[in-house]
């Protein structure tokens, strides 16, 4: 069969999508945890720190995709500047400008003080961290509430356009959102298990206990994704074409190897992996490597399986015919 392209965006916008949401589920997921009473060492600075370096990152795929036009930099700041002195609350790109400078400013306003108490090169910030020291609370929630704020945006983004590519339905939103918080424990999974075996060992047993909170909630959301997929691609196969169109170009199609390798590595292996740490290892502490290593891998592969659950679901749109004109479809 030839391949059948789909969509104008290429894998940048899969990228940007999926670092947005892990950006924001790893901020959401280590407030969660602090909430609850875990301890606030290495393990969640790490996912603070790293949620705002992520959220920075996405923004390079972003341009990159666009392109850099002649102006340079000066075209996006002029076009940012427009976009927050004219707000457009109908607009759904200007709620994620909104929610992403949010997210941002708010995160970084949270971690700074941490860098400069903790990063020896960042020392120099201690004035400056001293000033915003009062506002972490503040700054704690409103990076929650924005983090959260951005997952779903990664998901309405594609629903937003959901009229003229029907697969990209309602569910999108709640589909990306869970993958998000899902990819956000992992990631904290991988940096518990790097901080259990090289941190202070005075800390272990708390970092142990917080990576533990991880993945027994990241099975259960393995599970709800799982369940949400399946019932995305049942309504979809009875919404007719070309949503139907799309099920099949996704579970059988050209991207149906994309699909399930996401299915099988990034989320069934890491399910039973869970599963068998939870359920069958009694005695961590005489199998610290094992659990380690098991832990490290499915964070992994679940980290690996959120960026190919954006890249099949973006090609994976097919739009709805234009009068007088025909989809392409593949062909043997």
């Amino acid at each position: 069969m030839s391949e059948l392209i789909t969509v104008p965006w290429l894998w940048l916008i899969a990228a940007y999508l999926f670092m947005g949401g892990l950006a924001g589920g790893t901020f959401v997921i280590s407030f969660l945890a602090e909430k609850l009473g875990y301890a606030r060492k290495r393990t969640l600075r790490w996912m603070d720190s790293a949620s705002v370096v992520i959220i920075l990152v996405s923004l390079i795929p972003l341009i990159l995709d666009l392109g850099i036009p002649e102006d340079g930099v000066l075209f996006y700041v002029m076009h940012l500047t427009y976009a927050y002195m004219t707000p457009n609350p109908t607009s759904v790109i200007a709620w994620g400008i909104w929610l992403l400078t949010i997210f941002i400013i708010a995160a970084i306003v949270f971690c700074l003080p941490d860098w400069a108490e903790y990063i020896g090169f960042l020392k120099w910030l201690s004035p400056i961290a001293k000033l915003l020291k009062p506002l972490k609370s503040i700054a704690r929630w409103v990076g929650m509430i924005s983090g959260l704020g951005v997952c779903v945006y990664t998901g309405v983004f594609l629903w937003s356009v959901g009229i003229a590519r029907p697969f990209w339905g309602a569910l999108v939103p709640v589909l990306f959102t869970v993958s998000a918080l899902s990819t956000g424990f992992a990631l904290g999974e991988v940096f518990g298990v790097y901080h259990v075996a090289y941190g202070p060992k005075k800390d272990a047993e708390a970092e142990e206990k917080v990576m533990r909170w991880f993945t027994k909630s990241d099975a259960a959301f393995i599970i709800i994704e799982l369940i949400i997929i399946a019932a995305y691609l049942i309504s979809s196969s009875y919404a007719g074409a070309p949503a139907s169109t799309s099920v099949e170009l996704l579970t059988v199609g050209w991207l149906g190897s994309y699909f399930w390798i996401f299915i099988i590595l990034g989320l069934v292996i890491p399910e039973l992996l869970y599963a068998y740490m939870i359920y069958f290892v009694k005695r961590v502490e005489k199998r610290v490597a094992m659990v380690l290593m098991i832990t490290f891998l499915a964070g992994w592969l679940i980290l690996v399986g959120g960026y190919l659950l954006r890249y099949v679901w973006l090609y994976a749109g097919i739009p709805t015919p234009i009068p007088g004109r025909t989809i392409p479809l593949p062909v043997d």
